[in-house]
C-alpha cells in the first residue's frame, strides 16, 4: 500500500470549518511523515521479497542471509536471492549455493564434490580427492574454490553464511587458490605450485 493513501479515508471525512480542515491536513501530514514508512513496511511483510530494502534486510537477517547484503549489491539482487531462498524450501542445496555464488562472484568459483578411497575408508576424511572412480566413494563433503582476485576481506565475512546455505548433511570448505608464477623450482618435478587460503572455521 502506498503510504500516501494510508489516510485517504480521513481526507474525505467532513470538516465543518477551515480550522478543522487545516487540523485534518496537519494530522495527515504528520502521521505519514512519522509512521508512513513503518506502516508501508508492515503491509509489505506478506511479500518481503517485493518490499523495500529495509524489509528485505530484516527478513534475510531472520533467515540468516543478512551478511549477503554487501555495499555494492543492489537491492534488486538481494531481493532475487531472497526470493529464491523462500521459494526453494526443502529443495535448497547445492543448487541454491551455486545460485548465490553465481550472483555474488560470477565465473570466479568452482564447486567440487569430494571422494574418498574405499580401501582407506577407516582413515576418513584424510584421503579426500576430486577423482571419481570405482575405487573411491562419494562423500558429503564439497570444496568451494574461489579465484585469487576475489576480495579476501569480503570472503572472510561471507564464508560462515555460505557454509550454512547447504543442507546439514553437506560439509563445505571454502578456499582461495592462487597460482604462484614467480616461484623458482630447481628440481624437475611435475607439480603446479599453488597457494591455498582456507576459510574453514577452527
Amino acid at each position: 500500500m502506498d503510504k500516501l493513501n494510508l489516510l485517504e479515508p480521513l481526507s474525505y471525512s467532513h470538516t465543518y470549518t477551515e480550522l478543522e480542515q487545516a487540523m485534518q491536513q496537519v494530522f495527515i501530514k504528520t502521521y505519514i511523515d512519522l509512521l508512513g514508512d513503518d506502516l508501508t513496511n508492515l503491509f509489505d511483510y506478506s511479500v518481503p521479497h517485493m518490499a523495500g530494502g529495509s524489509v528485505v534486510e530484516r527478513f534475510s537477517k531472520k533467515d540468516g542471509l543478512v551478511v549477503l547484503r554487501r555495499p555494492n549489491i543492489s537491492e534488486a539482487l538481494m531481493r532475487v536471492i531472497y526470493a529464491n531462498w523462500i521459494s526453494m524450501g526443502s529443495k535448497r542445496g547445492l543448487a541454491f549455493l551455486d545460485f548465490v555464488l553465481r550472483m555474488l562472484w560470477p565465473g570466479q568459483y568452482k564447486i567440487k564434490r569430494l571422494f574418498h578411497s574405499k580401501a582407506l575408508a577407516s582413515s576418513y576424511p584424510s584421503r579426500l580427492t576430486y577423482t571419481e572412480s570405482s575405487e573411491n566413494f562419494l562423500t558429503s563433503r564439497i570444496h568451494i574454490s574461489m579465484d585469487d582476485d576475489v576480495d579476501l576481506q569480503e570472503l572472510t565475512q561471507l564464508a560462515p553464511t555460505l557454509t550454512k546455505l547447504v543442507p546439514a548433511n553437506v560439509v563445505p570448505s571454502i578456499a582461495v587458490e592462487a597460482g604462484i608464477n614467480d616461484l623458482e623450482i630447481t628440481a624437475a618435478v611435475g607439480v603446479m605450485p599453488m597457494l591455498v587460503c582456507n576459510f574453514e572455521p577452527l
